[in-house]
């Protein structure tokens, strides 16, 4: 049986339990949200003070569960604050907690057990932190990655698909795989057949293109980059694009051939 991907439009209607719950059911899991009473868990007065309130979304025999928490902060420390003694807790589950304080943000955290030495473990955060108003086709991606079919219904099944799906050489290697990519679609469609610049110059431009473009797109991320207004744009590059294409709707001068030439030349 194939399921429909997710979509932006459906990450980007999740501003509640239901809605989340709804949002875990069209990625195949069986869904059955409970409220938890946090004293009951046994957790440290220090982790108990950033829960606001704790869920069970999803439990495949109390060996992979989905847990949702309200929380006072979405800070790396509090997170992990609450992590470690339940993972001490309960050494048995393996698990994703979905957090978020008040939905401008949501967390879709991935704890992994990491042996650093024999009889210690250390526990590792992997964390795809979503904005669901600015998605990102990477979020997208990692959350279409761990869907799972009526067959896949196994609690080793399950976790194997997170722990594939979370796995930073993954996602770094795919990082890696897109811009070796666009490096070499600007170098090979762009800017080698439209001017007189050596291969090593036009080499060394794209790179600075891409690295520029990265940084912008790290700074729109934080919510740094502002209109005059001065309210911030978490899709600023994107609006900008459309503003220019509603002012020059005939020619294409948005970077200018003209200056990139100047740059390259000027490169050492």
């Amino acid at each position: 049986m194939n399921r429909t991907p997710l979509s932006g439009e459906t990450v980007r209607k999740v501003n509640s339990i239901n809605e989340l719950s709804n949002l875990i059911s069209r990625l195949g899991y069986k869904t059955k949200p409970q409220t938890l009473h946090i004293p009951g868990l046994d957790l440290p007065e220090s982790a108990q003070k950033i829960i606001k309130e704790l869920h069970i979304i999803s439990d495949y025999e109390q060996k992979f569960q989905i847990y949702f928490g309200k929380t006072a902060s979405m800070r790396r420390t509090d997170l992990r604050n609450i992590l470690e003694p339940f993972y001490r807790r309960y050494p048995q589950i393996n698990s994703l907690f979905i957090f978020t304080e008040n939905w401008d943000e949501i967390a879709f955290v991935s704890p992994e057990r990491v042996a650093t030495e024999p009889k210690k473990v250390k526990l590792l955060l992997r964390i795809l932190l979503i904005d669901p108003q600015n998605v990102y086709h990477t979020d997208i991606e990692v959350l279409n990655s761990i869907s799972i079919t009526p067959l896949e219904q196994k609690p080793e099944i399950i976790w194997q698909k997170h722990s594939e799906a979370f796995n930073v050489e993954r996602v770094t290697r795919e990082f890696f795989e897109a811009y070796r990519f666009a490096l070499g679609h600007i170098k090979e469609n762009i800017l080698l057949p439209q001017n007189k610049a050596s291969y090593q110059e036009t080499h060394s431009f794209a790179q600075q293109l891409l690295s520029r473009i990265m940084f912008l797109y790290y700074v729109q991320k934080k919510g740094w980059l502002k209109w005059k207004d001065y309210v911030q744009d978490k899709r600023y590059i994107k609006n900008l694009w459309e503003k220019y294409k509603k002012t020059n709707p005939k020619k294409d001068t948005f970077y200018s051939f003209r200056h990139s030439i100047r740059t390259i030349n000027t490169l050492p």
